[in-house]
């Protein structure tokens, strides 16, 4: 890949490139629904989302939010972070960190803390080389209340 990657907020024309991305990880990423959802995010001013356009195409994206607790004081937690498949390992994954670090550091966050599928080994091992320690390994639950 030539040419400089440029980190900006999301924008609404960015929907459909943020569902292609999301899907390649395997979740179903319905445009419409997403378009409220990003609504939602971008009227949260706790929540951040930023992208990595190349050539102003999306080809990742970095969703965190700050989640303050009594027990561990304020965190940013990385939601979501996700890169084209086809130019991972070009150094856009650690762009997209270091401005999630700087995001952290900006917040007075005392940590970055994130959750990777246990299937997906390459993402620890990417996270790893960050400087990310594997500190736990636990079950997700959850129950649909709508």
């Amino acid at each position: 890949m030539s040419g400089k990657v440029l980190i900006r907020a999301v924008r609404p024309s960015d929907i459909e490139c943020l569902a292609r991305l999301n899907e390649q990880l395997g979740y179903d990423s319905d445009p419409t629904r997403m378009k409220v959802h990003l609504k939602q995010v971008a009227q949260d001013p706790f929540h951040h989302l930023v992208v990595a356009a190349h050539e102003d195409v999306v080809v990742g994206f970095a969703h965190c939010f700050e989640r303050p607790s009594v027990e561990k004081g304020l965190d940013l937690v990385v939601q979501s972070l996700v890169v084209n498949s086809d130019l991972r390992r070009t150094g856009i994954g650690r762009t997209l960190m270091a401005e999630v670090e700087r995001l952290a550091a900006e917040k007075s966050c005392e940590r970055v803390v994130l959750s990777s599928r246990i299937d997906r080994a390459e993402a620890h091992q990417f996270y790893q080389k960050l400087g990310y320690e594997i500190v736990a390994t636990s079950v997700l639950l959850f129950k649909a209340v709508w």
